[in-house]
């Protein structure tokens, strides 16, 4: 390919698109000319404050319109005026430029014929040059003896002489046409438009060398100060990444000064929360010592304790009732020590276990006793006993007896498992208390 094609490209065109020039002229904005616009209202408004009929209006319109019409034909002859001048110079000028062309021709013609006749008197000349050469050189042959007739005839030396100027002289010649074209080339190289008697027209492979070197050298240019940007740009990042870097470190300074200063306040806190907490631990110790024992199987058992708490003597009334109540058959003692048992046992345990061993599930209800599925909120205490029981761990079961201070070993579970409105019998006393 001679040239990159370009999305206007066509066949018709592609030998007219060379060389330089001109730019392709900007269509033409015509404008509505409103001269006289303000005084043609003013009329028509002197009209309507007159109050004149409308034959008045016509007349009006038609004699504005026979001016208009003037005016244009006016304008109309100027601008046909002016293209006959126009007409008239391009005509002048393109004869005066067909006239040079023939000119240009004829000289080229004669150039061209001048040209040949020296060219065929140049070759006949040295045409017969040569045949005088060889004429020469064959009488000088006849005029040797045979072969082997003896000793040949030497050259003189003004024939060496001769022929040692002679290719002298060819060598000179040959330099100085070197020198003459290398001179003639870079004559026509800077010569200017105005020198060529007829400008030809740039091959396209001149004008493709000349756009990339141009393409070449602004792409060079964009490069270079793209660089510099890139470097301006670096070296303001450098200090801006300076800058910061200082401000962080001053900042973190500040930082490790606050965080020292916190902490010492923090371990001064620390150290007098603990001195506190020893003396609170300290005062509940003691208080724990010079409490009662709450071991029922201790022979000083005076009551279920806790620290700080001082058994008073119950009234004979509140052991009657005890009693009482201790000799309900009637009453849900299962139920009361269950309840206890599950209160005694820790809160999180007790969510742990449940969670692990849903009473839903079946497998969960093995070896507890309870034959249907049910949720923990419909479970009674002694259920959930049975359930904790079956799954918690045996340490946390031992203790919670322990806390407790009882077992469920000896009463009867299945009595209480029901509701109360299965039992048949009431004590006195529950019923009593479950009189309005």
């Amino acid at each position: 390919m001679l040239f990159p094609l370009s999305k206007d490209f066509s066949s018709s065109s592609i030998f007219q698109r060379g060389g330089q020039h001109h730019e392709k002229p900007i269509h033409r904005s015509w404008s509505i000319d409103h001269t006289g616009s303000a005084e043609r209202t003013k009329e028509l408004h002197k009209l309507l404050t007159d109050q004149k009929p409308y034959a008045h209006h016509e007349r009006l319109a038609i004699r504005r319109a026979n001016e208009g019409k003037k005016a244009d034909a006016e304008r109309l002859s100027i601008f046909r005026e002016d293209l006959r001048e126009m007409h008239a110079k391009i005509d002048a000028e393109a004869n005066e430029r067909r006239q040079e062309t023939f000119r240009s021709i004829r000289a080229h013609k004669n150039r061209g014929a001048a040209s040949d006749s020296n060219l065929r008197q140049t070759l006949r000349d040295q045409a017969k040059d040569h045949q005088n050469f060889l004429g020469d050189m064959q009488e000088r042959v006849w005029q040797m003896p045979p072969i082997w007739g003896g000793e040949p005839i030497r050259e003189t030396k003004e024939r060496i002489q001769a022929r040692s100027e002679t290719h002298k002289h060819v060598v000179q010649q040959t330099k100085d046409y070197k020198e003459m074209i290398k001179s003639l080339s870079d004559e026509l190289a800077d010569r200017g438009p105005q020198d060529w008697t007829a400008v030809p027209r740039t091959s396209n492979d001149t004008i493709i060398k000349h756009r990339k070197a141009a393409g070449i050298a602004t792409l060079t240019q964009n490069k270079e100060s793209y660089e510099a940007f890139l470097e301006g740009m670096e070296e303001r990042e450098h200090v801006r990444i300076l800058g910061e870097r200082g401000e962080a470190k001053q900042r973190c300074r500040e930082s490790d000064m606050r965080l020292a200063s916190d902490k010492t306040k923090l371990m001064q806190s620390l150290n007098d929360t603990s001195v506190l907490k020893k003396a609170e631990l300290d005062g509940i110790q003691d208080r724990v010592n010079a409490r009662g024992n709450g071991d029922p199987q201790h022979s000083e058992f005076t009551g279920y304790a806790t620290a700080g708490y001082h058994p008073v003597d119950k009234s004979s009334k509140r052991l009657r009732d005890h009693a009482a109540e201790a000799a309900d058959r009637d009453a849900d003692h299962a139920g009361s020590a269950a309840k206890l048992l599950c209160l005694s046992m820790p809160l999180n345990l007790r969510n742990r276990v449940v969670a692990a061993n849903h009473p839903r599930n079946k497998a969960s209800l093995m070896g507890t006793g309870i034959d249907s599925p049910m949720d923990w909120s419909e479970m009674n205490w002694t259920q959930r006993w049975a359930l904790l029981s079956r799954h918690a761990p045996q340490s946390a079961v031992q203790k919670a007896q322990q806390k407790a201070g009882m077992n469920l070993q000896g009463l009867d579970l299945s009595a209480s498992a029901g509701s109360v409105a299965d039992q048949r019998t009431l004590s006195p006393r529950t019923l009593g208390l479950a009189t309005p």
